[in-house]
């Protein structure tokens, strides 16, 4: 399972590294 997710969130980052960083950004609260 945590394969998986770790597969996922790699995909993400590496496929769209702007959209994640924006998404990283407002989970933490960054303007």
């Amino acid at each position: 399972m945590w394969e998986f997710i770790a597969l996922v969130i790699l995909g993400i980052v590496f496929l769209i590294p702007e959209t994640f960083a924006d998404f990283v950004f407002k989970l933490l609260g960054v303007e």
